[in-house]
Formats: C-alpha cells, sequence, structure tokens
C-alpha cells in the first residue's frame, strides 16, 4: 500500500494514524494540559485531497469508542499537511463539518447530532 492509500484508510477510519509512523512519517505527539499537541517533521511532498464523505466515513466508523474517535479528530484537524481540506470548506456543509470534527476532538461529551450529520453526508444528504 502505498503512503497515500495509507493516510486515505486513516481519514477513513480503517488504520490509525500510528500505522503512518510504521510507514516512515515522522509524527509526534504530546498531551497538553487541554489538548494533544501533534509534530509532523516527515511529510509526503503533497497533500491528499479529502472531502466530506471521507470524513463522514471515518467519524462513522470509529463513533463505537470514544477515545479513538477522539484521537482520529484531532490527528486529521492537525494533519493539514497531509490533508487538503479545500473541497470540504468550499463545500456548503464545510463549515459545520470542521466544527464537529473540533468537537469530537476536544469535548467530553460527543453529540449524537455529529453522527446523524455524518450520516446525512454518507448518503448524499448534506442539508
Amino acid at each position: 500500500m502505498n503512503i497515500k492509500e495509507l493516510l486515505l484508510d486513516v481519514v477513513h477510519g480503517k488504520s490509525e494514524w500510528s500505522s503512518l509512523v510504521e510507514a516512515g512519517l515522522d509524527i509526534h505527539y504530546v498531551n497538553g494540559p487541554r489538548q494533544r499537541v501533534w509534530k509532523f517533521t516527515s511529510i509526503p511532498r503533497t497533500a491528499i485531497r479529502i472531502d466530506s464523505k471521507d470524513i463522514a466515513t471515518g467519524i462513522l466508523s470509529l463513533k463505537s469508542s470514544y477515545n479513538k474517535l477522539q484521537d482520529w479528530a484531532s490527528f486529521v484537524l492537525a494533519a493539514d499537511s497531509l490533508f487538503d481540506f479545500a473541497k470540504i470548506e468550499d463545500s456548503s456543509i464545510g463549515d459545520t463539518l470542521i466544527e464537529a470534527l473540533w468537537k469530537l476532538a476536544y469535548s467530553k461529551k460527543h453529540s449524537k447530532t455529529i453522527f446523524q450529520l455524518a450520516e446525512k453526508i454518507q448518503i448524499g444528504n448534506r442539508a
């Protein structure tokens, strides 16, 4: 599997971020007093383009594990050098989805409305 396929697997929640370290990327984190701080020192030259459905897939595949979902969301947000968010930012649902990622990453409780949003995105209803 090449690095871009592995990155997409991470976004989809099929592989954990640590699999990128095993593949040769230099990724570290420090648990700060309020949030995890990520450091990326060895990254591919081009970020992979992801869209709302990619993020929704990750949310839904990890929704049964609070800790994994929280780690995943904080990683995806911090890894803007690995992921190109342009399609998400330009979409009508972009701001709502990015806000949902922040809530998943840094709030103590995950709202079911986030999962409902992901389900709507998955079936193609972005309203």
